[in-house]
């Protein structure tokens, strides 16, 4: 018989871990691997606004890689206006045809059939996406950490997102 742990985890939820540890050994206070007590905090957000669009003619964007990114930093803001750091615009095709065949038409569109064929062969070379990329700044304020109140199914603690802007 083969004894087997397969853990399956997100950025997110590896802090959770490590936090969690508390939870089976007293002596490690501040967590697993968290010496610095650092672990959890300075916790950052990017944002992906996404819009798509079907175009006329063929793009032909599956060819090749685009280089459309704009950054933009911005060093210079007035302060008082709550904006730091920086973004940026891009415009591409990046889909597969699995994945375009699985979330690239519009939720309005036929989901399987002649109809359902017709839009993917007609709009996967058709489509570009303009998305923008934005971040926050890390605060030590904005972070992870284990509730103390609410637990989970198993009687574990779960995680708290603490974010301000």
């Amino acid at each position: 018989m083969v004894n087997c742990h397969i853990v399956c985890s997100s950025r997110s939820h590896n802090i959770k871990a490590l936090c969690r540890i508390t939870f089976y050994d007293k002596s490690l206070k501040e967590g697993l691997a968290n010496s610095s007590g650092l672990v959890g905090k300075y916790l950052m957000f990017n944002t992906d606004p996404m819009s798509a669009g079907v175009f006329e003619h063929e793009l032909n964007g599956y060819k090749s890689i685009e280089v459309t990114r704009i950054l933009m930093d911005f060093y210079e803001i007035d302060p008082k206006l709550g904006f730091y750091g920086g973004g940026g615009i891009s415009a591409r095709f990046q889909n597969y045809p699995i994945t375009f065949a699985f979330g690239g038409l519009s939720p309005n569109a036929p989901q399987w059939g002649t109809e359902y064929k017709k839009l993917l062969t007609r709009n996967f070379n058709r489509t570009m996406m303009l998305m923008g990329h934005g971040t926050s700044l890390p605060v030590e304020t904005n972070s992870i950490s284990l509730d103390d109140t609410v637990k989970d199914d198993w009687g574990l603690p779960v995680m708290r997102v603490t974010y301000k802007r």
